[in-house]
């Protein structure tokens, strides 16, 4: 078994597919089985997807699969079917409707554990369910009394009540269900404690409490897999790096040592750079997986592109992921090409993409954290990250490039765009690449853009110098590397 298990911890993920769960709540057309996995499931299938990790989970303690622990959630949300209680009338329900069709299909499925979703304090607030409704004291604060970070809703887990309840949860979908796995997204949402929540730091007892809650599930996924003499395995979707994990009360390296996961899931919006914790993973054996989302908090149609998603995966796949995996990033809205695209490298080397520096927006993070700029150790430059320019003095940031770029018949045209504000104008500013100086045209008041030679770049991190001359100072908005074979 342990062979097994060794060798399912490292099969072939090209791509993880995160499929929310809400197709179940509100996109399918017929309340059955097909009519479900017609929305996300069978597209999906035959693409680079080897692996679907499925959210039943709603805010603590309510469930769209046919608990016997908590609540089941079939409310019919903004006039849009659940079809959640009509599965489960016809003896099924969204989860195992979804591992039947993974498990028929040689599809990995895993059920995706929320550790703390807040949707309900978040503006929807027809998903709190009754048990926070009951039991105000094990939440963060209330409509009227907001916690300083994060929502309201968000359960304490320095409860003993509140780990015992996830330890609960999740024990009964791992027992109940033919899935291949659990992931415990701490992703969705933080803080985990109420102390943290309040603006005071998290407790070593709640570290080792967290911990312990940890533990426990290894040893009842191993009993699982004992009983069942099939590999389970434990996923984990965590922040984005040792220190900011340990200050929200996750203890990864002890996880780590202690061989309580299998699997990483990071990203989303990458405080610090993927590679870190890619070799921190690959020291204790365990695969990485970098996660792509969409924004939703800008306008700018690149930052939702096809060319954004491929820059960036082909940057996680030359930094030395294990694969790539999808958060919020569905078939019906437009993206199914990239199911088929972004789970090999060979095939995005030679396909148009944009590179930039805050696909995201890392600041959203702030509401769940204090102080968050000291846990930022990667270049970010966006219209809401600015980078600001003061005369005389060079500032230097670093872009990653995936394409292994020659200069023959085959060579992209290479093009650097930038935005900037500020009282001296584009005249005032210089930039090299490399070493190189770039020799920009001016498109509009606030745009430049400069044709790059392919050969001044290279496959990884390559050197943006800035400087801005004069008396005045600059604002640079954005800086995107357009790649297009």
């Amino acid at each position: 078994m342990q062979r097994q298990h060794a060798k399912a911890v490292h099969r072939k993920r090209r791509i993880i597919f995160n499929n929310d769960g809400d197709d179940a709540l509100y996109y399918a057309k017929e309340p059955t089985p097909q009519g479900l996995l017609e929305v996300r499931a069978i597209p999906a299938t035959n693409t680079h997807v080897d692996s679907m990790f499925y959210c039943t989970v709603l805010p603590f303690g309510s469930f769209q699969h046919n608990t016997q622990v908590g609540e089941v959630f079939t409310q019919d949300v903004a006039g849009k079917r659940n079809i959640t209680k009509h599965l489960i009338a016809q003896g099924t329900d969204p989860l195992k409707v979804m591992a039947d069709y993974c498990q028929t299909n040689g599809i990995e499925i895993f059920s995706s554990f929320r550790m703390n979703d807040v949707h309900d304090g978040a503006g929807f607030p027809m998903f709190l369910p009754e048990f926070k409704q009951q039991h105000p004291e094990f939440l963060f604060g209330s409509e009227e009394s907001p916690p300083r970070y994060g929502y309201w809703s968000g359960v304490d887990y320095g409860q003993p009540e509140i780990r015992d309840l996830a330890f609960t949860f999740i024990s009964d979908i791992c027992r109940r269900y033919d899935i291949d796995g659990i992931e415990l997204d701490f992703y969705r949402a933080s803080p985990f404690f109420k102390r943290h929540a309040w603006g005071k730091s998290v407790l070593k007892r709640e570290l080792e409490e967290m911990t312990s809650l940890l533990r426990r599930v290894r040893q009842m996924t191993a009993a699982v897999e004992e009983q069942r003499t099939r590999p389970f395995l434990v996923a984990a979707r965590i922040l984005e790096s040792v220190e900011l994990s340990r200050d929200y009360g996750l203890d990864l390296l002890t996880w780590l040592r202690e061989g309580l996961i299998d699997l990483i899931v990071t990203g989303e919006v990458s405080l610090a750079p993927w590679e870190d914790l890619i070799h921190l993973g690959h020291q204790y054996g365990v695969p990485v997986y970098p996660c792509l989302r969409r924004t939703m908090w800008y306008d700018d149609p690149d930052y939702k592109s096809v060319e954004s998603f491929r820059a960036q995966a082909l940057s996680a796949w030359k930094l030395g992921a294990d694969g790539i995996y999808l958060f919020n990033l569905f078939p019906e809205e437009g993206y199914t090409d990239l199911f088929s695209e972004l789970g090999e490298p060979e095939l995005l080397e030679a396909r148009d993409k944009l590179y930039s520096l805050d696909p995201v927006r890392i600041e959203v993070f702030s509401k769940y954290f204090g102080r968050m700029d000291r846990y930022i150790t990667r270049s970010v430059i966006s219209p809401k990250n600015p980078l600001g320019l003061r005369p005389g003095v060079t500032r230097r940031i670093p872009m990653f490039v995936g394409d292994a770029l020659r200069e023959d018949a085959k060579s992209p045209a290479v093009s650097a765009r930038i935005s900037l504000t500020g009282q001296e104008g584009a005249s005032g500013l210089s930039v090299a690449l490399n070493g190189h100086e770039l020799a920009f045209t001016q498109s509009s008041l606030s745009q430049l853009e400069a044709d790059v030679p392919p050969r001044w770049l290279r496959c990884g991190y390559n050197l943006f110098e800035f400087r801005c001359s004069g008396s005045g100072s600059l604002t640079v908005l954005d800086l995107k590397l357009t790649v297009r074979y």
